[in-house]
């Protein structure tokens, strides 16, 4: 995996490569929240049926703070007009209001610390003898018992002295937020833009081999942080994203058809608030085969091109795809498990149901952040995202006749 970062005053960019091709495009903006985001915030009035608050975080911003995301110790300091320090679990899409939590998490590369929990948990992956040592080092270092350590996977291979160095960083970085909770600052964000994208970059839980940046600001941090990956920055004057053909795939991928390049499959995307659809259109046809064989060879090599787009369009939600019509079972079977295959790395977060009774393979995925066309992408002012337009000759909703008409049925 190889990630292109371009940064500017507004918001990161973050592109993610695999061989070349684009597989996921983040945007993180700065007058936005964003996942792990930590807030000094307000409490606001009490939602007694939702058993939740308004928390204001920002200048006409709230967020839903739940009861059982408010630790015990916390929970009588929570009331209205308090300051709190609070962490976004999930960002506001559609207009919704963010989901925050105020059992906070500081992360880093090989740890979790977790204030208002206790305990340290190491991951099982990393093995037993190793597990021990660590556990008994953390140990000494945390002799007060407050606090949660979580030992990530990657810490089987760094020394205790590199643990030791990040479990205090992150410990100070909660002292540092807790002094300026306790000075009363406004309502705002804690969260610098390093760490923002430092958070991202984590979650992907998977080390990059080559990072390409555009400034040399975070150069450091990111040496930091994958001290094996090639790193280097790009001053050029050709925007970044142009000059590693990021921009053209991105374009693409904003398109509503994209063309497979082996067999000429189609795919079509109809994006709706609602749902999802996408028309698979067959491609090159097979003289020697059956009508139902061509539809299932076509149907099977559309998969690797319709998961990587399903991925990098961020699509979410419930979804429709229209394969190739096939009418045997087992051919409907295969492509079903190749598609649960395909998004199995990805857990509860992408569901696949199955075939309805009209031929739909439907599926759900997860909403965790905005679609790339609600994010490059407006409406149309003249055809209002409709995708069409009034014909020249509008003559029928002019006349007298048929605006006397259309009055007397209403």
């Amino acid at each position: 995996m190889d990630v292109y970062i371009q940064l500017n005053s507004m918001s990161s960019h973050i592109a993610y490569m695999n061989q070349g091709r684009l597989s996921s495009y983040v945007v993180l903006c700065e007058d936005e929240p964003v996942e792990y985001d930590i807030y000094i915030g307000m409490i606001g009035q009490k939602i007694p049926g939702m058993n939740a608050y308004i928390v204001k975080y920002k200048k006409k911003k709230e967020a839903l703070l739940k009861r059982k995301d408010i630790p015990k110790p916390l929970q009588s300091h929570c009331t209205e007009g308090a300051r709190i320090l609070f962490q976004i679990l999930k960002p506001g899409l559609n207009k919704k209001m963010p989901l925050v939590t105020m059992n906070i998490q500081y992360r880093s590369r090989f740890l979790i610390w977790i204030p208002y929990e206790s305990g340290i948990f190491i991951s099982k992956k990393i093995p037993k003898e190793i597990r021990v040592q660590i556990h008994k080092k953390l140990q000494e270092q945390k002799k007060e018992g407050k606090g949660c350590l979580v030992v990530r996977t990657e810490a089987k291979q760094v020394s205790d002295e590199v643990l030791m160095a990040e479990y205090l960083l992150l410990k100070q970085k909660w002292q540092v937020h807790q002094k300026r909770l306790t000075a009363k600052e406004a309502p705002q964000r804690l969260t610098n833009t390093w760490e923002r994208l430092e958070n991202h970059l984590l979650l992907q839980n998977r080390i990059p081999k080559k990072i390409v940046v555009n400034t040399a600001k975070y150069k450091k941090n990111l040496a930091n942080l994958f001290p094996d990956a090639d790193l280097s920055t790009y001053l050029g004057k050709t925007p970044l994203f142009i000059y590693n053909h990021i921009a053209e795939q991105l374009e693409q991928a904003l398109k509503n058809t994209v063309q497979a390049e082996s067999n000429g499959v189609r795919l079509i995307f109809h994006e709706t608030e609602a749902a999802v659809f996408i028309d698979i259109n067959s491609g090159s046809s097979f003289m020697e085969k059956t009508v139902e064989m061509a539809a299932f060879e076509n149907n099977k090599e559309s998969i690797p091109l319709l998961t990587e787009q399903i991925r990098l369009r961020n699509l979410s939600g419930v979804i429709f795809i229209d394969f190739i019509n096939m009418k045997k079972k087992e051919h409907q079977d295969e492509i079903l498990r190749r598609m649960r295959k395909a998004f199995q790395k990805e857990g509860k977060q992408t569901e696949i149901y199955g075939f309805t009774a009209l031929g739909f393979l439907e599926m759900r995925r997860t909403r965790v952040q905005r679609r790339l066309s609600e994010i490059f992408l407006e409406s149309c002012s003249t055809c209002n995202g409709q995708g069409r337009i009034f014909k020249a000759d509008k003559s029928h909703l002019e006349s007298d006749d048929y605006s006397k008409s259309m009055h007397n049925k209403t």
